[in-house]
């Protein structure tokens, strides 16, 4: 049996199937492959029997972007890292018949972790360019003349050509990206103007080995991330989080025995205020040095900043899981507010597992194993 991996943004819920209980879709690393899997309400999981890619070493960051304008089902955006550390950008253009992926090739080299991918709030400024003709006076009232030029703008001048600029917001949100690298963890960009270039912007964390899950929250164009540098001396690490206005800051403590990144999402509790709640997954040892799966939440009332708060137990205790975990909150379930949690977790066995959190008793579900899926 191959080893599968899922990334900390390997699930999401894009725009295919019921508009009331939409797709859920996966990608995954099987060694060295990777396969899209997806999810219909009411029907088993599926997926293409044959990768749409391989010779890669990390699990996909997997997000669902605004490209392409006008069409019912935007573009699936993914960063995988290939066998030689190379961050390469793929697209499934779901605009066009068959939804076929397609990359560019390598953005960067020297990737040695797991990548995490967001759309953020902020769309840079594009520059639109046109030529309009404009009235210069000079001393040929003939120019003026075969022109019809009106008398309040005097009797000798002419028109010239020129070109004009005018800035407007880009009908697309960036991409948002954190890289981990030998040197840290560092954060991408691509600014989707008509360039759609990437760039590299910061380092978050110059510790080595550290890994980070992306969030865009509901703080203007704030970007908000969980962030593990590991202890060095021993499996486990400390679990920050950060955030980024113009610049990384850093926050709050949430765990010093994490095994990983954890998953970020912003729900939508509580209702009514004006922020939601920043929910996380995380794996972390309990007190025995076995891992275990714990739900964390930030409250914030009003723009005052809630503490970083652990769930009293870990949730179904009978799962071993392994670092990696998946967490969106979708539109499945019976509450009307408020959505299901779903989430892909890892086990130590190997195994993908599928859990859900209703909104109705907050309880969590195991569900099914997603992959290896059936016919």
């Amino acid at each position: 049996m191959t080893q599968i991996r899922i990334g900390v943004n390997g699930l999401i819920q894009g725009d295919y199937g019921d508009p009331k209980n939409r797709n859920l879709e996966i990608l995954l690393l099987d060694g060295e492959s990777v396969f899209h899997v997806w999810k219909a309400e009411g029907k088993p999981w599926r997926a293409n029997p044959t990768p749409f890619a391989h010779g890669y070493k990390q699990p996909p960051a997997l997000i669902q972007g605004d490209y392409v304008k006008g069409q019912p089902h935007k573009n699936f955006e993914a960063l995988l890292v290939s066998n030689d550390g190379g961050l390469e950008h793929w697209t499934r253009e779901n605009a066009k018949g068959g939804g076929k992926w397609v990359t560019g090739g390598a953005i960067t080299y020297g990737v040695v972790g797991a990548p995490s991918l967001a759309m953020s709030h902020h769309r840079d400024q594009v520059a639109e360019y046109h030529t309009e003709e404009v009235w210069v006076e000079d001393k040929g009232a003939a120019e003026a003349a075969k022109h019809n030029v009106p008398k309040d703008l005097g009797p000798s001048g002419h028109y010239e050509t020129r070109t004009v600029v005018e800035y407007h917001a880009s009908d697309h949100r960036n991409f948002e990206a954190l890289v981990p690298t030998a040197g840290g963890l560092i954060h991408w960009a691509r600014h989707n103007t008509p360039a759609m270039n990437w760039q590299m912007h910061d380092v978050v964390t110059s510790k080595a080995g550290s890994l980070g899950c992306l969030y865009a929250g509901d703080y203007g164009d704030n970007l908000e991330a969980l962030v593990y540098e590991p202890d060095g001396e021993h499996p486990w690490g400390t679990l920050t989080h950060f955030w980024m206005d113009t610049k990384w800051h850093r926050g709050a403590k949430l765990d010093s025995r994490a095994l990983g990144p954890g998953a970020l999402i912003q729900s939508d509790y509580l209702k009514n205020e004006k922020h939601k709640n920043l929910e996380a997954l995380v794996v972390e040892l309990d007190d025995k040095d076995q891992p275990m799966l714990r739900p964390w939440v930030r409250t914030d009332k009003g723009d005052k900043v809630g503490p970083w708060v652990a769930a009293a137990a870990p949730i179904l205790p009978g799962l071993v899981p392994a670092p990696e975990v998946s967490l969106i909150q979708g539109d499945l379930g019976g509450n009307k507010d408020h959505g299901n949690f779903e989430a892909l977790i890892r086990l130590q066995t190997g195994e993908l597992v599928h859990i859900w959190r209703n909104a109705n008793g907050f309880a969590w579900n195991v569900a099914e194993e997603p992959y290896p899926t059936g016919p």
